[in-house]
């Protein structure tokens, strides 16, 4: 068995299945690769992980959802890249000093946290979620919540 990526692009009513290999060329924004039909957009993503037996899909492991904000060249954003990098860094809890008083409670991490959630992360819908079961398993058997 093997592992096995499928990236969902969700804009209005719509949901369009893209390769992974693009996607991954998107995010490393290594080639000529664009999104131009989102042009000055954000839009939605899901990143699906998939257990693969016998080239099927056989369950769903994960899947995260994040914005994206495409340029109007129809390439990712690095402005928002870069910011959503230093926003997740803020969400990492760092040790204390030994000088400071055990009874200071250190939330800064914990706020990023939810600044991070709000500002880069969605939850779909139960609809959403649904028609991503179909375009995987074809059928529309598999993920749960």
């Amino acid at each position: 068995m093997s592992i096995g990526v499928r990236v969902f692009i969700l804009d209005d009513n719509r949901i369009e299945q893209i390769p992974y290999a693009k996607y991954d060329r998107l995010m490393n924004n290594s080639s000529d690769e664009n999104l131009r039909q989102y042009a000055g957009k954000r839009i939605k993503t899901a990143v699906a992980y998939v257990r693969i037996h016998n080239r099927n899909p056989a369950a769903l492991l994960k899947i995260d959802y994040t914005y994206l904000s495409i340029n109007q060249k129809g390439k990712i954003d690095q402005d928002e890249q870069q910011h959503m990098m230093i926003d997740a860094m803020r969400t990492v809890p760092f040790p204390f000093d030994e000088d400071i008083p055990e009874n200071i409670i250190d939330s800064s991490s914990t706020f990023a946290q939810k600044t991070f959630k709000n500002k880069y992360l969605w939850t779909p819908t139960d609809g959403e979620l649904n028609r991503i079961n179909q375009l995987i398993f074809k059928n529309g058997k598999g993920w749960k919540r």
